[in-house]
């Protein structure tokens, strides 16, 4: 049951975080929630991703924060909305 109400409470984030970046905000606020998060899901900002090359972030990711399989997912789709913000295709 706790890890049924983890899902449920990790989907509602996912789905809040895509109504809000599809309310078509400007790019500074998308990241800013972006970053917001980072932080709250993944115990890292995404200012400290960027700045580790990539068998720092494999640690970091799989090492200390002791991220699961779910929050890996989760990064990699907080990477891709990044993403379209910053090539301008946030829908």
């Amino acid at each position: 049951m706790i890890k049924q109400d983890y899902i449920e409470r990790l989907i509602q984030q996912i789905a809040q975080l895509l109504a809000i970046l599809l309310t078509k905000q400007s790019p500074s606020d998308s990241l800013e929630f972006i970053d917001e998060n980072y932080d709250t899901w993944l115990g890292i900002s995404r200012r400290e991703i960027a700045a580790l090359n990539e068998n720092e972030l494999l640690e970091r990711l799989t090492g200390a924060a002791k991220l699961n399989i779910h929050h890996l997912e989760f990064l990699a789709y907080l990477l891709g909305e990044e993403g379209k913000v910053y090539f301008g295709q946030a829908d």
